[in-house]
């Protein structure tokens, strides 16, 4: 393999985009909790695209997809969530921590496509 592929692949890897974002706690006095948001890979921007064509059901199911790809434990690295947890996902109030981890997403997105043309 050329040595100009291997190192594509090395800046990729260095290139993902990190986010904390932080979801207030319930009660009064609780700590935040602490989300850490990963820009996703080109197979996961594919999966979200899927709901950019105004159909209200797939954008509710491109959130929690996003929420379930991209969110991980920013102390352990693991994913918070996976597949199984979509319909979990689904019955919660887009305000809880829903909303905060796809706007995160949404600006990482946003920071890479400006960073690129640069």
């Amino acid at each position: 393999m050329s040595n100009l592929r291997q190192r594509l692949l090395d800046q990729s890897a260095k290139s993902i985009r990190r986010k904390i974002v932080e979801i207030a706690g319930l009660e009064k006095g609780d700590s935040p909790l602490k989300v850490e948001v990963r820009s996703p890979t080109l197979a996961q921007s594919g999966l979200f695209s899927k709901g950019s064509d105004g159909d209200g059901l797939a954008q509710v199911r491109v959130m929690a997809q996003i929420v379930i790809q991209c969110s991980s434990d920013p102390e352990t690295g693991s994913p918070v969530f996976d597949g199984a947890d979509e319909d979990v996902l689904l019955g919660l109030q887009a305000q809880s921590f829903i909303e905060p981890i796809v706007t995160a997403l949404t600006e990482l997105m946003s920071e890479a496509k400006t960073a690129a043309k640069n």
